[in-house]
Order: structure tokens, then sequence, then C-alpha cells
């Protein structure tokens, strides 16, 4: 969040508007919708494999199915996938190497 207010201070979040919330992640989203009378409800989710691709993670489905508002579901970026795969090319490499690129 504080990221995005410094890329974009014209943005409207801020530390007041954030929730953390325990508990099952789907009820706990539609009551976070329901409470706050939102117009429109954006989801991100990760992909993970051929599966991934092809379907909506669990929780996003589910809130898509029980949600009486419209809900958009983004992929997001997959940063730790990426990292990881990174992480493996690069295990080979010697310490003083793998400094030099990072």
């Amino acid at each position: 969040m504080r990221k995005v207010t410094r890329e974009i201070p014209q943005c409207p979040l801020n530390e007041e508007n954030v929730e953390v919330r325990t508990g099952n992640p789907v009820k706990q989203i539609l009551s976070a919708i329901r409470k706050g009378e939102y117009d429109l409800v954006i989801m991100g989710t990760h992909g993970h494999g051929k599966l991934g691709q092809s379907i909506i993670g669990s929780v996003a489905g589910e809130v898509i199915r029980r949600c009486s508002r419209p809900v958009m579901v983004v992929r997001l970026p997959e940063y730790d996938r990426d990292l990881k795969k990174e992480r493996h090319d690069n295990s080979d490499v010697g310490t003083d190497t793998h400094r030099q690129a990072a």
C-alpha cells in the first residue's frame, strides 16, 4: 500500500482503510464487501501450473459465486516463482560471481 501511494499520490489508499482479519478468507471477504457497500470487488490470484492457468483460485472462485457485487480477478505477478527459478538457475555459480551479478 505504501509503495502504491508513493508512486500514485492521488490514490485514495491510506492506512485507515486497511483491515486485517483472521478466519475463513471467503467469509471474511464477503463480510467486508457487505460492510463497505462496494460497487466493485477486485481480487488478485496466483496461477499455479497448468491447472492454475485454466481455473481461478478457490478463494476467488468462491467469492465470485457468492458475491452480490461484480468481481474482477487480476492475475498477480509471479515474483516468488521467478525468484526461485533464478536461484535454481544460478545454483552452480560461485559465490564471487553471484555477488557480482547481484
